[in-house]
């Protein structure tokens, strides 16, 4: 959902709370997921599929949780969101970290021409 669609949607009247947290737990499944996805990649010492951290798809995760804090505050659910993202943001930077050794030492290695 777009975050146009995401206000449209969660604006509308009904038991929005029961929604919200349904939401929320989706996006921390997929966050979890995706997190998985990462540690996986760097035991196997592969790069993460890129398709898995547009920068797109990680904004909507942060548009996501501001939403979700706004209203749905002091659930459980959005702490644990909130605690996947900035995991999630961590294995990110020490992914992208590794790789960045990994590459320049490859790079050191390979005979000038």
């Amino acid at each position: 959902m777009s975050p146009a669609e995401l206000s449209e949607h969660f604006g509308m009247p009904g038991p929005v709370p029961k929604r919200l947290m349904i939401f929320a737990a989706d996006k921390i499944s997929k966050v979890h997921a995706l997190r998985v996805a990462i540690q996986m990649a760097g035991r196997r010492g592969e790069r993460i599929e890129r398709r898995l951290i547009r920068p797109r798809r990680l904004a909507h995760f942060r548009h996501c949780l501001g939403m979700l804090e706004e209203r749905l505050a002091g659930s459980p659910l959005v702490g644990a969101l909130r605690d996947q993202l900035t995991g999630l943001a961590n294995e990110l930077e020490a992914h992208t970290a590794r790789f960045a050794i990994v590459e320049a030492n490859s790079h050191a290695h390979r005979p000038v021409a």
